[in-house]
């Protein structure tokens, strides 16, 4: 089952040594590889999974193997079928590079079942032509990992330490902004929309709801976990297209006189202003922390006390 040995320990310790932006793709496929090789129960966690359902009769039979030829993150197979999982940590897949993996797997392969898993931190649409693959967030391949069974101790600790890992490096952005706001906006009891309903936004977004009467929110992100990776962060006040109200539009328009930018930016759905916050890897947290506090947007919202509290 085990094609090559990975030195888990040491790819968890670079994890864990990373900074709050840092990007390790290739080892995080790494660790994932080595507990698809070395644990039978999240393998078949993975396999036997709704969007998946692969059954294999006798797991001695699979290999999984890491980084491969052609830059496939992770290929799970055996006589019967061959599962690719092709890990996009820290940007989007170049254009049509999945069905261009699809093709060449299918190629090669013609006589097996061949399924294509799509592992992102945060969920979005897969390409129209992507019908093959199947998107998996961090989030539930942490809830599996969390369910699993361990057969001595050292497995449980590696897997510990990955479920933190997840929890601190992947998502850390998100709690480090919550933590950030609160000190800067001097209250602990904002609303902030932590869980999953928009994570259909590619990126490292952060809401935080307005009073009743308006449709605006306050986001903290970085467009993708690549831009995270680079440090770039921006706070945005955004408004929904269909929701416009003249009370959102003037206080869109006071933000905008605030920073003396000429427009207010928009796509077909939505209409913002957005301030960058950092744009260097290099800053430490309390530098962060301080811009944040700093910030011209969170200055104007906390002047007009319209965030909304429990």
């Amino acid at each position: 089952m085990c094609t090559r040995k990975i030195n888990i320990n040491s790819e968890l310790e670079n994890l864990e040594n990373a900074g709050l932006f840092s990007s390790n793709e290739t080892t995080h496929s790494r660790v994932l590889a080595y507990f698809l090789q070395n644990n039978t129960d999240f393998l078949k966690k993975i396999l036997e999974d709704e969007k998946i359902k692969i059954k294999v009769n006798n797991y001695d039979t699979i290999d999984v193997e890491p980084e491969t030829a052609g830059r496939k993150d992770i290929v799970i197979k055996n006589d019967d079928f061959i599962l690719v999982i092709e890990n996009k940590y820290k940007d989007r897949n170049r254009e049509n590079q999945l069905q261009k993996y699809e093709t060449d797997i299918k190629a090669k392969y013609p006589n097996r079942t061949c399924k294509f898993i799509y592992l992102r931190p945060f969920m979005h649409e897969l390409e129209k032509d992507c019908t093959s693959w199947h998107l998996f967030t961090y989030r539930e391949i942490s809830k599996m990992l969390k369910e699993i069974k361990t057969y001595n101790e050292a497995e449980k600790n590696f897997i510990e330490r990955y479920i933190k890992i997840i929890d601190e490096k992947v998502y850390g952005i998100q709690a480090f902004c919550i933590s950030c706001l609160k000190e800067a906006l001097e209250c602990n009891d904002i609303i902030f929309n932590t869980d999953n309903s928009r994570e259909d936004i590619d990126g490292y977004s952060l809401d935080i709801l307005l009073k009743e009467g308006y449709k605006s929110f306050l986001q903290f992100e970085s467009q993708s976990p690549f831009e995270a990776a680079k440090g770039k962060l921006t706070i945005s006040l955004t408004v929904k297209k269909e929701d416009k109200t003249a009370i959102d539009y003037r206080l869109l328009k006071e933000v905008r006189d605030t920073l003396g930018y000429k427009k207010i930016r928009g796509d077909k759905n939505y209409a913002w202003i957005s301030e960058e916050i950092c744009s260097n890897k290099n800053f430490s947290k309390d530098e962060i922390k301080e811009k944040i506090k700093n910030s011209k947007i969170v200055e104007c919202l906390k002047n007009k006390n319209i965030l909304a509290r429990p």
